[in-house]
């Protein structure tokens, strides 16, 4: 079961993840206001300070599972996305064919996702913070199988996601393939990632 308490800190060699503060709204207005970066997510426009409390009170009601991204910069932290991972509810995954991992209610499915500001684009930070969610999930939530998806458009998230060894597992729908929300859904096994890293099998 995905735990549902306060998501600890979290840290890679450019990167701490912090996990969202309601004082941390105005840096997150920096970022999810610009329509290129939550197009490519699949957010709601956040342009207003009140919007983006209400997001970050919203994940501190459902304690869930968000970090904001923050990039270690002259010994501060500046808070430039966001990234957070959920239970998979298998929608996408069962209509492209994922029922052989998914049938088994014992199984974790966590599915992961984040944001960037567009100017750290392509600097390797989603594919830095990606790598540690999924080090997170596997080692400390134990799950069984991570999953994630793009828009089939979205060549940088592709790029991301192949990185971090994810499978592909098919596109939904899968009789529209170049349709504009088309979704590249994939996925990667826990016993994978163990073997990829030479990881002790989990208690």
């Amino acid at each position: 079961m995905l735990e549902t308490k306060k998501p600890p800190t979290l840290e890679t060699e450019r990167l701490v993840l912090l996990p969202w503060r309601l004082e941390y709204a105005d840096d997150m207005l920096l970022f999810a206001s610009n329509e290129n970066v939550i197009t490519a997510a699949e957010w709601k426009l956040v342009d207003n300070i009140k919007k983006a409390q209400k997001k970050i009170q919203g994940y501190l009601d459902k304690k869930s599972n968000e970090w904001a991204i923050a990039l270690k910069e002259n010994g501060e932290n500046k808070i430039i996305g966001t990234i957070g991972m959920h239970r998979n509810i298998f929608n996408n995954y069962r209509a492209i064919g994922i029922q052989a991992i998914s049938s088994n209610e014992d199984k974790l499915m966590i599915d992961f996702g984040y944001l960037i500001a567009e100017e750290y684009w392509g600097k390797g930070i989603a594919t830095e913070a990606s790598k540690k969610i999924i080090n997170y999930a596997f080692i400390e939530s134990k799950c069984d199988v991570m999953t994630v998806w793009h828009r089939v458009s979205n060549h940088r998230s592709k790029r991301v996601i192949e990185k971090c060894n994810f499978k592909l597992r098919g596109i939904f729908p899968k009789h529209s393939p170049d349709a504009p929300n088309s979704k590249a859904c994939y996925f990667l096994m826990r016993d994978d990632y163990l073997n990829l890293y030479n990881i002790e099998e989990l208690l």
